[in-house]
């Protein structure tokens, strides 16, 4: 079957779809009916770990391996826009943050050590127990920024349940990494928060003075021009 150009599948069809790699047309209709009334939603399906997708009777090994992986691949996809391009000005560092993060539904929080162009020389994550809690450690960012060689550093986290708005924690933490990595010559550009799909970025947000940006160093731009 053929379709438009603009064509939108709903979860359905889309699971439908994705199952017709692996199994006939009816089976692949009957086993997405099945799931999704089981299962609730597609996005339910795809936050199960591996080992449960491998216990639904008729979902083929290959199948269930695909969907245990699609939030990856998806990401890897959107990730892929960045490769070897530098993280500057913020709407750049925001919408790289917004693909790292924005199907994560757990806390993440993500640092990115930059080279002299600012370009990416890695991706460092760490994961917390809770929601909503920025879990970032200065001391193992510094670890991380000096095994990589970094010129500078990029952090961020995401808030799974939509709060557009850094907290005191995220800003005191923020404070506390500069002066962690100031003792290296390691500048920190921003921090950014994804929330609701989008990137935000603390420097744009004014939620200290823009001076304690600044004194890192000549390798942290202006804010006219960070935020250009």
């Amino acid at each position: 079957m053929e379709y438009p150009a603009n064509h939108s599948f709903d979860e359905r069809e889309l699971l439908k779809q994705l199952l017709l790699c692996f199994v006939d047309a009816p089976q692949a209709q009957n086993l997405a009916e099945a799931l999704l009334n089981q299962r609730g939603s597609l996005r339910y399906l795809c936050e199960m770990p591996l080992s449960r997708l491998r216990e639904i009777e008729d979902l083929p090994p290959n199948a269930a391996f695909l969907l245990a992986h699609l939030p990856e691949i998806l990401t890897a996809a959107r990730l892929s826009a960045f490769a070897g391009k530098p993280l500057r000005p913020a709407k750049l560092a925001c919408a790289y943050f917004a693909a790292q993060m924005s199907l994560l539904t757990r806390e993440q929080s993500v640092f990115v050590p930059l080279d002299a162009r600012y370009r990416p020389l890695g991706v460092h994550a760490s994961s917390s127990d809770c929601v909503d809690s920025t879990a970032i450690s200065p001391h193992t960012l510094l670890s991380a920024a000096l095994r990589s060689g970094a010129r500078a550093m990029l952090i961020g986290h995401n808030h799974p349940g939509g709060s557009a708005h850094f907290s005191w924690a995220d800003v005191n933490a923020t404070l506390e990494i500069i002066d962690v990595l100031a003792g290296a010559g390691i500048p920190l550009l921003d921090h950014i928060l994804v929330a609701n799909g989008e990137g935000i970025s603390m420097r744009a947000s004014g939620a200290f003075d823009d001076m304690i940006w600044l004194r890192q160093g000549v390798r942290v731009p202006p804010l006219e021009q960070w935020l250009s």
